[in-house]
């Protein structure tokens, strides 16, 4: 799946930095009141969600109040407050879509009918039901046994028709294959090279995914900025437990390590 910066950790950044620089002075009372109901919602953001809500619902502006509810959504869900009420109760628009969307990934289910409420996501749509069918994935084969993996791609190839995925759905099942057999080949020995048959019965292309998403999960450990800093010779590689090379797999693991180096430490190889 594609990454990407949560648009409500980008919206609260730049809103709040908006909001704390501007001054009552030329400002009508409704926007002051507005401006002081906002920072009292964010000033009770993981303290007391419903609080914070509260203030919310004091500001005027149909669309600060629409961010300020869409900021919140995952607190509230995470109280077991109506997260998904209070985001349907706001104005159609962009906040609404955005506040749904946290309020279905927030909860954290899966199925048809979390699915079926992705398309209350607007522009958030597809990133809605690729999340609902990466936790269905990782629930449905959590133990993925040798010679499975062909009744998990075809398993997937039928939950993104039925979730109406649309054209993303063979990259999706591309990556959520190869991540379950990445996560088997860590679970089994996370110390030794990734290997051709950890694939099992995939096909070449889908094993190459399975490869990357282990080069991603290694990615996450302390020491893989170590390997990067060390222009990936294979003796730094090994040492950080990432494979210096993968016969039958990839012809050049370099690159495939080179760009989770770009992406951890802003560096290539």
């Amino acid at each position: 799946m594609v990454d990407f910066v949560s648009p409500r950790t980008l919206a609260l950044g730049l809103t709040a930095s908006a909001l704390l620089a501007c001054t009552v002075d030329g400002v009508d009372a409704s926007r002051a009141a507005d401006r002081e109901a906002y920072l009292i919602s964010l000033s009770q953001q993981g303290k007391d969600p419903r609080a914070a809500l509260g203030a919310c619902a004091q500001i005027v502006s149909e669309s600060l109040r629409g961010e300020c509810v869409a900021l919140l959504a995952r607190d509230l869900v995470a109280t077991g407050a109506d997260a998904w009420g209070a985001c349907r109760g706001l104005q159609p628009g962009e906040w609404r879509d955005l506040c749904s969307f946290e309020a279905i990934d927030g909860d954290g289910e899966f199925g048809d009918d979390v699915a079926a409420r992705c398309v209350h996501t607007g522009a958030y749509q597809q990133r809605c039901l690729a999340h609902v069918l990466s936790r269905h994935s990782k629930r449905e084969w959590a133990i993925l046994k040798p010679g499975d993996e062909d009744a998990m791609v075809r398993w997937l190839d039928l939950k993104v028709r039925e979730y109406g995925v649309g054209s993303e759905g063979p990259q999706l099942v591309r990556e959520l294959a190869g991540r379950a057999v990445a996560d088997r080949a860590l679970t089994a020995d996370p110390a030794r090279d990734f290997d051709p048959e950890d694939c099992g019965a995939l096909s070449a292309d889908l094993c190459r995914s399975a490869f990357r998403a282990y080069v991603g999960e290694l990615s996450h450990r302390p020491g893989f900025g170590d390997a990067c800093r060390g222009g990936g010779r294979p003796k730094n590689m090994r040492a950080e437990g990432i494979p210096a090379w993968s016969p039958g797999v990839v012809d050049d693991v370099e690159s495939v390590v080179g760009e989770f180096c770009r992406r951890t430490t802003g560096r290539s190889l």
